[in-house]
């Protein structure tokens, strides 16, 4: 528990400041990692940040990724990319969240489909890294989300990265 003196300090970090960090702590992980989103999705930019996770996963590293079932919904792709290369990206991460299952992550899905799309949806955005922790902000796991004018919060500590989890 902190008191006012030792409470966490939290830094804002832009898009591109919340990537780099994540390309260079994820190597590094050593106890967890938690991506928690409403859009996870494979590209080129988020194609080295699955890489990493992998790689940990098989340095032992304990793994949770928790997406919104919105994540496999065509209305994700309101960015202009085309239904082809869409359907190839989702398929992509779908097959990798797979993949990581089975090498002992934990996969959640979350949020109801229904006939209104976007009631029900999970919101939260969080990335432990250890205790590394970004949250309390907008950026989603997707190129298009990385690309965006956004950010997060991020503070180092175990208390608060345990809350988060």
């Amino acid at each position: 528990m902190h008191d006012a003196l030792s409470a966490p300090k939290f830094t804002l970090k832009d898009s591109k400041l919340y990537f780099d960090e994540l390309l260079k702590k994820l190597p590094k992980a050593k106890d967890r990692i938690v991506i928690a989103a409403m859009v996870v999705l494979w590209g080129e930019k988020t194609d080295p940040l699955f890489d990493q996770i992998e790689k940990a996963l098989k340095r032992g590293v304990r793994v949770h990724i928790l997406l919104d079932n919105y994540t496999r919904l065509a209305i994700v792709n309101n960015s202009g990319i085309s239904s082809n290369t869409w359907r190839i990206r989702l398929k992509k991460t779908l097959l990798e969240l797979e993949r990581f299952r089975k090498d002992g992550a934990r996969i959640s899905y979350v949020g109801k489909i229904g006939l209104n799309p976007y009631r029900g949806r999970y919101h939260v955005k969080v990335t432990i890294v250890d205790d590394d922790c970004y949250s309390f902000g907008g950026i989603n796991f997707s190129d298009e989300h990385l690309a965006n004018n956004d950010y997060m919060l991020h503070t180092h500590d175990q208390s608060v990265a345990d809350c988060l989890e």
